[in-house]
């Protein structure tokens, strides 16, 4: 039985990244975690919408998860979790149908490529509800036996990631809507800057 990490640590730039895609997501999204050491996660791979990274059937990793887990091995990189980025409208206090199937396939996936004693983490970001003109965002993380573990953010080497592929799809939509949201909270937080500082 694998053994939860003592923590995650994530790179600034991938942290960054995903704390910003989950600020303006109005579905859920998940997907997958990559380094190139155990427990450090300097590339984050967007699957698609909720379940779209498992086979519902069988609980393995959809191909398109498949796919990019392969990918970034070409790269040097190892599987080394997975993230849901919960939408607004997500109250759920424990894991979703879909993630407990997507924690499931990443226990699958990790002890096949790696061995049964590889610890893997979870994570889920949650947007928190807007208060007097303030942004809350909450994340946790979890080990393969579902223990919550800290996240750290720091710098692991200067290695980049790999370049991302373009997005297509229905995925390029959600986030193109991403995009018309963010700029419209990037426009309200000018305003809020504005009176502030009149």
């Amino acid at each position: 039985m694998a053994s939860d990490a003592a923590e995650i640590s994530l790179e600034p730039h991938t942290w960054g990244f995903m704390l910003s895609t989950a600020a303006v997501v109005s579905e859920d999204l998940e997907g997958l975690f990559f380094g190139p050491a155990p427990g450090h996660v300097c590339s984050f791979r967007l699957v698609g919408g909720s379940g779209s990274s498992t086979d519902k059937a069988t609980a393995v990793l959809s191909e398109r998860a498949q796919e990019l887990v392969a990918e970034q091995m070409r790269h040097g990189f190892r599987l080394l979790g997975w993230c849901n980025m919960r939408g607004p409208s997500s109250t759920a206090s424990t894991l979703t149908p879909e993630e407990a199937r997507l924690h499931q396939a990443l226990k699958t996936a990790s002890d096949a490529l790696s061995g049964p004693d590889t610890a893997f983490a979870g994570c889920i970001i949650q947007r928190g509800p807007k208060e007097k003109d303030m942004f809350q965002q909450v994340a946790v993380a979890f080990g393969p036996c579902r223990k919550r573990i800290p996240i750290s953010i720091r710098r692991f080497s200067a290695r980049a990631p790999p370049a991302a592929e373009p997005v297509t799809g229905q995925l390029q939509e959600v986030m193109a809507a991403c995009a018309a949201d963010l700029r419209e909270d990037l426009a309200d937080l000018d305003n809020i800057v504005e009176r502030v500082l009149v």
